[in-house]
């Protein structure tokens, strides 16, 4: 706008006069005078400029009020004071231009422009910022110039800078491009044409001065007037934004922007005190807006009337087209999609105690009291306007003050910049399920809660939460419905200090619940306060244990972790997550291999690095770790005990491959993980455990219905009173160790599996079981009753009487038992009439029995597959080696296989007074079927002893040696030291009367092979193989 100039601007100007335009020397490339943007466009105002010729009708607003220009900043050029022929010595200088992005006016003379003072340099002023309005400088000739002229200037600096030079316009007949008055004289024509120039940088023409048609037009440029002498700041002007509110200046509705002066020159360190409010004129009232108010708003949140003076700090001024009119996000706010903006009318609300209740939308008049509970019931769209809804005193603690029910909307913004919504010791606005609150503009400060959500809160715009004493905003689903918060913009939550045990003093997360962070949302300052201790941490975000088993727990309805981030974080954000008691069965039961994705990118992915933008929490199991995940480019939550069900290093039997499991941590020391807990008994409780300390067991632990327990004794020991046992009668009991030094100990017998209602389980992949005998004893490690099953893959069975006594399904694929003795049956394994036992891999090793130190199968089946039974030292005075004894029955009525991997061992020992008479021969009760097996017949005597041995023939000896084709037979006989000592051959065929061998004074040992005809056999070394039929072994009977 042109104003008259103050005496100020009267004495600068006649320093500017004064001033020669070459008196600031330049380079071709200068350095910018000021900061304005490059290119940008501004809008001045020249309807009092005067400017001669008809308007353009291109031109956005035809009154001149807004006239485009862009900035073209710094240029070295040369201008003109009088018309003139300019020379290759006319002097360039430092100077900023604008330049106007159109002809303004075309029709006009060059005569008639500069009879108006706008050819050459003429001192305006607009918004307090001095210029000189004139033509460009062109040159002279096309040909020689000068060429130092501002037109190719600024052409050369960016060709995009001299817009619509172009245009086509049609004059006499001819159609040509409108051409732009310049201020210089061509040289070559007679009557001292004028240059114009057009088409970018390549048009340059002359015309007579007096010649006006529609090819002949003004396009100004506007200098910044600099004193001679005088240091300008480069943030001597600033641009200050208009935001039309759905106004617009010819059909541009977006926002536009004014220069204004934001440094007083003269006082550089003083900033300008006012600039004068734009007009309204040459705007166009918004699409159905027929009134006539019309008032800028600053963002000071103060009103003001065209030309009226606006304090300097204020950046941007909205138009208002009614007497409270603006978008219903305040004007300013982008969200959702919600990118353009409409002026509404709204409503004034007088009342100071009540809110609205029907629909529509409105704005407060004045402070508002609400003294109880108050509900929304419609959809309603409130402007705080600057003013304050108060909580009254009257409301119940704990409560909400406001409730938006049913499927109604919410909506609060704040045109003035400064309204708030103030509690007490209540609870500020609830969001029941399937309502929505929207907040673009205000305050929600000093409640307990400010915000709670069971359906959607958007919170964007300049919204603010502060000072909440329990949480800021605080999300819960309901009815298992997802709750969705959105935080976009420049919404902020700050401040907000609480000392209740897990509510989440800036936001929290609980079941069934998402929040979805984007733009440039800020938190700073939530912390949680211990009240006892006063020890403080930051509490931004805590994702609640509700919230991750909602995911945990139906993935499938829940689609989003619970926190997505779409944009770049706040690098002091710091989320925090409060892990319950029963998120652990959640973890260790449901998650398995899965762990919890808790943070995802939406249009940004996370990487490791923010994972220092989370801490862990109160209130938190041990035992849980937060991770980043590369599968899902998430921040995932997992047990911190990590390893496979087998421990992490057992790969036997059907185990060959490991998937780590999630293990939560059980810390009691005088129980283990139960559903139910009785001072009689306690149930195994479903999940993945580990234990962090030793246990004391003083009752009975039992099975449960459907129930998998996975227990890793982590290198702790359970050890067990004269009280208690641990029965497997239902369900699954899973035993691991990944250290290699966890045990169980008992003092009597050890775990029972059983079958009652259904089929007990027990599978042990580590730790040792282990008894408490010393020597002979009748205690079981693991009795496996009948119908129930145990599996061992690794481990240790000791120190019991019968390591495991197989009533049910036994199948050993690793580990060992070993160290078991007992005065009867089946030191190591115990098989019974109804038993079944495999062995697949393992060892069972120094045990001894009255039968079958190592296997008795008393009956039942047993199974050797890939065995390994694995000799060890000496004990006592004879080698024992892991063997198992034939007395009751090696296999037994089974067409079992044996692989060509496995070893068996079967020991005779007899001890007899000097001169005892030993007839070995075949037994009846042994049979092998169908096997490739190394087998190792031993006969040992520890004693010095003087004894005929005889083998006798048995009547089916022949029949069994036909039908394998065998001829012999071959004894080796060596001492204690395993030295041979002599040799005898048998002939079975023949039915003769076997070799007597006749030993004395020394230990011996006799060793026994079989072996296929035609094949050398080395003395520790038996190979049996069969094409079917009977393979008949030897027993031993001792007579006198």
């Amino acid at each position: 706008m042109k104003k008259r100039l103050p005496l100020i601007l009267v004495a600068l100007a006649v320093v500017l006069l004064l001033a020669p335009p070459f008196a600031i020397w330049a380079a071709n490339t200068p350095v910018e005078q000021f900061d304005l943007e490059l290119g940008r466009t501004y809008w001045f105002d020249l309807s009092e400029s005067g400017i001669p010729g008809t308007v353009n009708d291109k031109l956005p607003d035809q009154t001149l009020h807004y006239v485009p220009f862009t900035y073209a900043g710094t240029v070295s050029a040369y201008t003109l004071l009088q018309a003139a022929i300019p020379t290759e010595s006319e002097m360039e200088y430092e100077h900023s231009l604008f330049i106007s992005e159109y002809n303004i006016t075309h029709t006009v003379s060059w005569n008639e422009l500069n009879k108006k003072d706008l050819i050459f340099r003429n001192l305006t002023e607009y918004n307090g910022v001095p210029y000189y309005i004139h033509a460009p400088s062109g040159g002279a000739r096309y040909d020689t110039g000068p060429f130092n002229n501002e037109w190719q200037r600024i052409f050369e600096k960016n060709s995009g800078f001299i817009k619509n030079s172009y245009d086509m316009v049609e004059a006499d007949g001819i159609v040509s491009t409108q051409d732009s008055w310049c201020q210089d004289t061509n040289p070559n024509a007679t009557r001292e044409f004028r240059v114009v120039r057009s088409g970018g940088g390549s048009g340059f023409y002359s015309y007579p001065p007096d010649r006006a048609t529609r090819m002949t037009a003004y396009r100004p440029v506007l200098e910044i007037a600099l004193a001679y002498g005088m240091e300008y700041p480069q943030n001597y002007m600033k641009a200050v934004t208009l935001n039309l509110n759905g106004g617009s200046v010819g059909g541009n509705t977006g926002d536009i922007s004014i220069v204004v002066k934001n440094i007083e020159v003269l006082d550089p360190s003083y900033p300008a005190v006012t600039f004068l409010a734009p007009t309204k004129e040459g705007l166009t009232r918004p699409d159905g807006n027929t009134g006539t108010y019309f008032m800028w708003r600053g963002d000071n949140g103060e009103l003001y009337a065209p030309g009226d003076a606006v304090p300097n700090e204020v950046n941007s001024l909205t138009a208002l087209w009614v007497e409270h009119g603006h978008c219903v996000c305040g004007g300013d706010a982008d969200f959702d999609g919600h990118t353009s903006h409409t002026a509404v009318e709204w409503t004034a609300w007088d009342k100071t105690d009540s809110l609205p209740t029907t629909a529509g939308n409105y704005y407060l008049k004045n402070d508002i009291l609400i003294d109880g509970q108050f509900e929304i019931n419609e959809s309603v769209n409130i402007c705080l306007n600057g003013k304050k809804i108060r909580a009254g005193s009257s409301i119940p603690e704990n409560r909400y003050m406001l409730t938006v029910k049913g499927s109604n909307a919410l909506t609060i913004t704040d045109c003035g910049g400064n309204g708030t919504i103030v509690g007490a010791d209540t609870k500020g606005i609830s969001v029941t399920q399937d309502a929505t609150l929207t907040m673009y503009g205000g305050t929600i400060r000093d409640f307990l809660c400010g915000v709670g959500v069971s359906g959607t809160f958007r919170m964007t715009g300049n919204a603010h939460i502060t000072a909440c004493r329990e949480s800021g905003i605080s999300l819960h689903g309901a009815y298992g419905r997802g709750t969705q918060v959105y935080l976009s913009g420049n919404a902020a939550v700050t401040d907000c200090v609480s000392s209740a045990s897990g509510s989440g003093a800036g936001i929290h997360i609980n079941s069934g619940s998402t929040l979805f962070l984007s733009g440039n949302i800020r938190f700073s300052g939530n912390r949680y306060q211990n009240p006892d201790t006063g020890e403080t941490w930051g509490d931004d975000i805590l994702i609640d244990y509700g919230a991750i088993w909602s995911f945990v727990s139906n993935p499938r309805k829940y689609e989003y972790p619970p926190v997505r981030i779409n944009g770049t974080l706040d690098k002091d954000l710091q989320i925090s997550f409060n892990v319950g008691w029963n998120l652990q069965e959640a973890m260790a039961t449901r998650i398995k291999t899965n762990p919890v994705r808790l943070i995802g990118g939406e249009n940004y992915t996370l990487t490791a690095a923010d994972l220092t933008h989370f801490i862990t929490t109160r209130n938190a199991w041990e035992g849980y770790i937060f991770a980043y995940d590369e599968e899902t480019s998430g921040i995932v939550m997992r047990l911190d005990h990590y390893h496979c069900v087998c421990g992490g290093n057992t790969a036997v039997g059907d185990h060959t491959s490991h998937i780590d499991m999630g293990w939560a941590p059980w810390a009691g020391t005088d129980d283990l993980p139960c559903n139910y807990n009785s001072v009689i008994y306690s149930t195994i409780k479903d999940g993945y455990w580990y234990l962090t300390d030793d246990v004391t067991l003083d009752r009975e632990y039992n099975g449960s219905f459907s129930d998998c327990m996975r227990l890793c004794l982590h290198g702790k020991t359970i050890t067990l009173t004269e009280n208690a046992c641990i029965k497997i009668t239902k369900g699954e009991l899973i035993i691991t160790d990944c250290t290699g030094q966890g045990k169980i100990v008992f003092p009597k017998d050890g775990i029972a599996v059983e079958k009652k209602y259904q089929a007990g389980k027990l599978t042990l992949f580590g730790g040792t079981i282990r008894g408490s005998a010393n020597g002979d004893s009748d205690r079981t490690g693991i009795r496996v009753m009948n119908g129930a099953e145990f599996l061992m893959y690794g481990g240790v069975i000791e120190k019991f009487g019968h390591g495991v006594g197989a009533e049910g399904a036994f199948t050993m694929y690793g580990g060992t038992i070993r160290d078991c003795h007992v005065i009867g049956n089946g030191g190591g394994v115990l098989v019974s009439t109804v038993g079944a036992f495999l062995m697949k891999g393992g060892s069972i090793k120094d045990c001894s029995a009255w039968n079958g130190g190592g296997i008795c199968a008393d009956g039942g089946t047993l199974t050797l597959e890939n065995a390994v039974i694995i000799p060890e030292s000496a004990a006592g005075s004879y080698p024992d080696y892991a063997q198992l004894d034939p007395s009751f029955g090696l296999l037994n009525d089974a067409a079992d296989t044996l692989s060509e991997a496995a070893r068996i061992t079967i020991r005779f020992t007899f001890n007899a007074a000097q001169g005892t008479r030993y007839d070995l021969r075949p037994a009846e009760d042994i049979r092998l079927a169908d096997c490739t097996a190394r087998i190792d017949m031993l006969w040992v005597s520890p004693l010095a002893v003087e004894a005929t041995v005889y083998l006798l023939p048995h009547e089916n000896t022949q029949t069994a040696a036909q039908a394998l084709a065998a001829r012999h037979g071959d004894m080796t006989l060596l001492d204690a030291d395993g030295q041979e000592l002599a040799y005898a051959d048998m002939d079975y065929l023949s039915g003769s009367q076997p070799d007597v061998v006749r030993l004395s004074g020394q230990q011996w040992i006799c060793r026994y092979m079989i072996s296929m005809p035609g094949v050398k056999t080395l003395p520790d070394t038996v190979t049996l193989q069969t094409q079917g039929g009977t393979i008949w072994t030897s027993a031993v009977h001792a007579s006198k």
